[in-house]
C-alpha cells in the first residue's frame, strides 16, 4: 500500500513541470482610466515562439460571459483585442477601445486558442476616475 503511494505521488510530481508550462494569461495591467478610452495588456505565460503566430485571442460570446455569470457590457462590442509585442520584448494581449469607458467596473471574458488548447479566463477590471 505504501508503495503504491510513493509511485503515485512520484507520478504526479514528474507531471507536474508539463502543467506548469502550459500557455496561459498573467494579471491585467490596465493603462487608463475612467472617462478614458480603455488600454490595457495581459502578459502571454509560457508561449513558445513558434506559438505566437497561431494564437488567436477574442472576447468570449455573449453566451458564454452569460453562462459564467457576467454582463458582455455593450461598450466590449468595438473592444480590440490582440497579440502584440510587449514593452519586454514578450508577447501581451492588448486590449484597447476608441470609446470612452463610462463604467467603473469592466467584466472581460478573453478566450484564447493555440495549437496546444484552448484557454478561457475572465477578468473583472475596475477603473478610477483621475
Amino acid at each position: 500500500m505504501r508503495r503504491q503511494l510513493v509511485v503515485m505521488v512520484v507520478v504526479c510530481l514528474l507531471g507536474a513541470p508539463s502543467l506548469a508550462s502550459a500557455l496561459g494569461l498573467g494579471k491585467i495591467q490596465v493603462k487608463s482610466s475612467l472617462y478614458k478610452p480603455f488600454d490595457a495588456v495581459i502578459p502571454l505565460l509560457s508561449v513558445k515562439p513558434d506559438e505566437v503566430d497561431s494564437l488567436k485571442v477574442k472576447l468570449a460570446s455573449y453566451e458564454a460571459f452569460e453562462k459564467a455569470g457576467l454582463v458582455k457590457n455593450s461598450f466590449l462590442r468595438e473592444m480590440k483585442v490582440v497579440v502584440v509585442e510587449g514593452d519586454n520584448g514578450k508577447p501581451v494581449v492588448k486590449l484597447t477601445t476608441q470609446r470612452v469607458a463610462k463604467e467603473p467596473v469592466i467584466d472581460l471574458l478573453l478566450v484564447l486558442e493555440s495549437k496546444s488548447g484552448k484557454v478561457v479566463r475572465a477578468f473583472t477590471v475596475l477603473l478610477d476616475s483621475q
